[in-house]
């Protein structure tokens, strides 16, 4: 792995307790899914005020899940980007087992790019059920809206009988859609008609701190339309982080 620093910008912001604190880390193996993940990795990291770190991710005989989560935990990252790809050989490099494995043991949160450079982000959506791995999606999406501009909307699954599993009136800064059928074609289904970004919490088990992507998150991952942003379950998600701001290289 070969991570490339962008180069520096001007003063740092003050540093809190936040679940993306830290430069962001893009994995990169010469595709067009890997471009596009750099792209958007660099314009949240520029709305966020923090650094971009662009990794070699295509070195023959490397694992290639494991060299990024080294370098994330190296470089205290605060965002792990792949491009979800299935073509090509070197985009083979980066193909869905990559971001699996990197959604089974990221130590941070991780951003999975389609295919296709996003020129806008203005509605976030959020994988939501009112539990603690759902705040812990909403709470980083509110900061991201915040410093890109963007609307937040939740994304509630309602069961047959018993409805929302939440109070919409409890969330009434954020506009509320009830989706219906199974969670994960039901919020795919979504994706396609406005969502810029989605935001989904990790499973209720495993590592604080770390990604562990249940079966929701992960079929998102790898088949939702607009790119998947996995939070790690018991974050305290702000965004802005104490590192300069920078650009891609």
């Amino acid at each position: 792995m070969d991570p490339r620093r962008a180069a520096d910008g001007s003063a740092a912001a003050t540093a809190h307790d936040r679940a993306m604190d830290g430069p962001f880390v893009a994995g990169f193996d010469g595709s067009d899914t890997a471009t596009a993940a750099v792209w958007l990795t660099t314009r949240l990291a520029n709305a966020a005020g923090t650094e971009v770190i662009v990794a070699d991710a295509f070195i023959p005989g490397r694992d290639v899940a494991q060299g990024l989560r080294d370098i994330a935990r190296r470089e205290g990252a605060g965002l792990l980007a792949v491009g979800r790809t299935h073509h090509g050989p070197i985009g083979r490099a980066l193909a869905d087992s990559v971001p699996d494995q990197l959604l089974r043991h990221a130590p941070c949160p991780v951003l999975v790019v389609p295919p296709g450079r996003r020129v806008t982000t203005t509605v976030i959506g959020v994988a939501f059920d009112a539990r603690e791995a759902s705040l812990a999606a909403l709470a980083v999406a509110q900061d991201l809206a915040r410093d890109i501009d963007a609307q937040v909307v939740l994304l509630g699954v309602a069961s047959s009988r018993l409805g929302l599993p939440f109070d919409p009136l409890a969330y009434c800064d954020s506009e509320c859609r009830t989706l219906h059928g199974p969670p994960t074609s039901a919020l795919e289904a979504e994706c396609a008609g406005g969502i810029d970004l989605l935001v989904a919490g990790s499973r209720d088990y495993g590592p604080v701190q770390a990604v562990v992507a249940g079966s929701v998150s992960r079929h998102l991952a790898h088949h939702a339309p607009c790119p998947v942003l996995v939070v790690p379950r018991g974050a305290r998600a702000r965004l802005r982080a104490a590192r300069p701001t920078v650009g891609a290289a």
